[in-house]
């Protein structure tokens, strides 16, 4: 029996007018939720992105050839259908990006990129027996290392798909996302010209 190919349509954390349409591996058609988490490649450069299941079709898009998805993250959404409605509303009636209502609506620590930067959880006590030999390794790195990427620790694990490694070290609270913010607060800088005392002075004018 021939499967339909699945597509679907994502909300990206980035400031882009459209939503995105991936492909959908066969094998994970049945776990597509609309509202979950998916990670996804995105820009020439193919970096990964935690992007949202808006909608999902068999209709391919025309105007680029569809990217399979990456991982899903999610087995239940994160984000119910009334509220992405209402973002929708939100998003019309502001005239803001999807991209920029999924950044502010949803915490860093569910949007998870190549970037994302991770450090070990000081005030958590754990039982190293209750790791995988994945995660303990990642947690051995973070006590060298003590700031990782999500592409450092796929290239230490030597592994492409390790978002469902990295979800599991946060739900036990034994990493934390680091949250970086840029000061997008520039000083205005206002030149003056000021006389001399001399310059003053109307007598001295024709000497000037």
């Amino acid at each position: 029996m021939m499967l339909d190919t699945l597509f679907i349509d994502v909300i990206l954390p980035l400031p882009v007018p459209n939503f995105f349409t991936y492909r959908v591996p066969n094998e994970l058609n049945d776990d597509i939720i609309i509202g979950q988490r998916v990670i996804v490649p995105f820009g020439r450069g193919g970096k990964l992105y935690t992007a949202l299941v808006k909608d999902k079709h068999h209709t391919p898009p025309k105007e680029y050839q569809a990217k399979y998805l990456y991982a899903i993250l999610d087995n239940h959404p994160i984000v119910n259908e009334k509220q992405l409605k209402h973002w929708d509303w939100i998003a019309d009636y502001y005239l803001a990006y999807p991209g920029d209502i999924f950044n502010a609506a949803i915490p860093g620590a569910l949007k998870l990129s190549s970037e994302t930067k991770f450090v070990i959880n000081r005030n958590t006590e754990f039982n190293s027996n209750d790791l995988s030999d994945d995660e303990y390794q990642v947690y051995e790195a973070l006590t060298v290392r003590e700031v990782l990427t999500l592409s450092d620790v796929s290239e230490i694990l030597s592994v492409k798909n390790i978002h469902q490694i990295i979800k599991s070290l946060i739900e036990k609270n034994i990493i934390i996302v680091v949250e970086e913010i840029n000061e997008k607060y520039k000083p205005k800088v206002v030149q003056f010209v000021r006389l001399t005392t001399f310059a003053n002075k109307e007598e001295n004018l024709p000497a000037i």
